[in-house]
């Protein structure tokens, strides 16, 4: 098949092609680009709603353990039993309360230590520690996730410490309708959010204060989820610890605190990446295919406008042969067409205009070599007029003067000359008839003026006249006329030439008429042994004007032979012989 990008070598095709990959390659950047974007959104959406749901069964549990916490504080108030083992376990001392429960020991009622302790295990053992505080001294309920407890006296200080990094939840203790202390829940977040499911293979950090804790696959070292957390609310795209992550962040305001979200971007790009491949894919293949298709037929193309390139350099040397090229029917064929219409054109004009010219240098030629010296001519042609007038001879002296200035019309006048001057000259060889004949000749030449300066090749209607004498002249008594009308026709011009001096057998009419068709005549044209006549006048013609000029001979009645020359105007872009060089 050859080289399928040949065509590149014409700059034509070369910019359409280059054109053409450009914006083949904006359209699948474009379309990958809008489709990883959708990709990289819906992966986002998805991570975001996995943290979402995280975060809600997070609060769903915190708000879980406040309400057991209320709870708990509802039954204090509402057991007349229960409410007085809380009073007693904040005013009295702990050796006070252990006697008070010995004195209350058969009596089957739940105890305050009992209850807490219940509202602990429901909580998961996510409460780690209740603070009692009456203003004076502070006593620590710490429990283990075993279901161990103990108290203990705690400083201000110490109590603090065990602050940091809890949710703390706090109730005021209400006797009779007067505050006496307070309790204080410290709920250790890693516990109660420890069961939480993070995004899908991805992890989330709480903080509360500056102290926070970490769950999840995702490992993360503390310096990138501080980096998280200390942003704004929101979600997006980040590179941390060397890979990129997907982000989400969330201030809760009434829990006191605030979780951050991250995971691994390619679980959830590589399905919808799947997709963007396959898209890409296909729009890849596609373009492949119409670039090979194209390239196909831009090759083919170019070998056809090769051919045609090539066939106008042979034109430069001279060389008119038309292309063989195959059939098409679009542009490159109608070109193909027009250029062998072309080329046979300039090769016919380039015949007609070396013909031309040949047989006018013949013509020349044989007038020439007929005088042996035309200054001798001209000075003997000149005596004989001037001998005739000293004689008393002036129609003599004015036949040598004519036939001198005929002579020097044939001889220096150019090869194309006007109309208006080859009617002149035939108007001197008339002159020169009538001379010879005396009273029995007249002749009229009837021309339209504005065929004045039309060009047109020398000394062709002489032979014309010529000929009527040659064959048609008879020596009696009746008058010769010969008429020469040139008019304007539409389309063209017509020339007619016509006598009285006797008809032609329309056999002979006939086989003349036939001769003088372009097809004879370039016969004709290649013989080298033409004769002045008809067929010669209208060689000439005819490579001088083309198809354009037509001969036709009649008998005009009643009596005389009718010679009718006509020449069709010049179409639009048409290319004269008289044109070429």
């Amino acid at each position: 098949m050859g080289n399928p990008f040949a065509f590149l070598k014409f700059r034509i095709y070369r910019r359409t092609f280059f054109l053409y990959v450009a914006i083949m390659l904006l359209v699948i950047g474009m379309v990958s680009g809008a489709l990883l974007f959708n990709a990289h959104t819906a992966g986002l959406d998805r991570f975001s709603a996995g943290a979402d749901a995280g975060l809600a069964l997070l609060e769903m549990r915190r708000q879980r353990v406040m309400t057991g916490i209320d709870r708990l504080f509802f039954r204090i108030y509402a057991t007349r039993t229960l409410e007085n083992d809380f009073v007693h376990f904040f005013v009295a001392t702990p050796e006070e309360y252990v006697q008070y429960r010995l004195g209350q020991r058969d009596t089957g009622f739940e105890t305050y230590p009992e209850a807490l302790g219940s509202l602990v295990t429901e909580s998961g053992y996510s409460i780690r520690y209740v603070l009692h505080s009456d203003g004076k001294r502070i006593v620590s309920a710490q429990y283990s996730a075993n279901g161990y407890s103990r108290y203990r006296d705690l400083t201000p200080r110490e109590a603090a410490a065990l602050e940091k990094g809890m949710l703390v939840y706090t109730k005021d203790v209400t006797v009779r309708s007067r505050p006496q202390a307070q309790v204080t829940f410290l709920i250790d977040l890693s516990d109660y959010a420890a069961g939480v499911i993070p995004p899908e293979n991805g992890g989330m950090c709480y903080r509360v204060g500056e102290q926070g804790v970490s769950a999840g696959s995702l490992h993360l070292g503390d310096t990138a989820w501080e980096t998280l957390l200390a942003g704004e609310d929101g979600s997006g795209s980040v590179r941390l610890d060397g890979q990129w992550l997907f982000y989400w962040t969330k201030s809760v305001p009434q829990g006191g605190y605030r979780v951050a979200a991250a995971a691994s971007r390619q679980p959830y790009l590589f399905p919808s990446l799947y997709i963007v491949a396959g898209i890409c894919l296909c729009v890849v293949t596609a373009f492949g295919v119409i670039t090979f298709l194209y390239s196909r037929q831009f090759t083919e193309d170019t070998h056809y406008l090769q051919k045609m390139l090539d066939s106008m350099a042979r034109v430069q040397s001279g060389d008119f042969t038309p292309m063989e090229l195959a059939d098409r029917n679009d542009e490159f064929g109608q070109i193909a067409q027009n250029l062998n219409g072309l080329y046979r054109h300039l090769d016919l004009l380039i015949q007609q205009k070396y013909v031309l010219t040949i047989n006018q240098q013949r013509t020349e030629m044989k007038m020439l070599s007929a005088q042996l010296n035309p200054h001798f001519l001209y000075n003997t042609l000149e005596r004989i007029r001037l001998r005739a007038l000293r004689e008393g001879a002036p129609r003599a002296a004015e036949a040598a003067a004519s036939l001198g200035q005929l002579y020097r019309n044939i001889v220096k006048t150019p090869s194309v000359i006007p109309m208006q001057r080859e009617l002149e000259i035939a108007g001197e060889y008339l002159e020169l008839m009538c001379f010879l004949y005396g009273e029995q000749m007249l002749y009229h030449i009837d021309a339209d003026p504005r065929l004045a300066q039309t060009l047109t090749p020398k000394i062709w209607m002489q032979p014309i006249l010529e000929n009527f004498f040659k064959h048609n002249f008879r020596e009696d008594s009746q008058i010769k006329v010969v008429v020469v009308e040139a008019r304007r026709r539409e389309g063209g011009i017509q020339l007619d030439f016509f006598d009285n001096l006797g008809s032609i057998p329309e056999e002979k009419c006939r086989e003349l008429n036939r001769v003088l068709t372009p097809r004879e005549i370039r016969d004709y044209a290649e013989r080298s042994d033409k004769e002045v006549g008809l067929q010669n006048v209208y060689l000439r013609l005819y490579l001088y004007y083309g198809d354009r000029v037509s001969m036709e001979l009649m008998n005009n009645q009643p009596a005389g032979v009718r010679i009718r020359i006509r020449i069709q105007d010049e179409e639009e872009g048409y290319v004269s012989p008289a044109d070429c060089g």
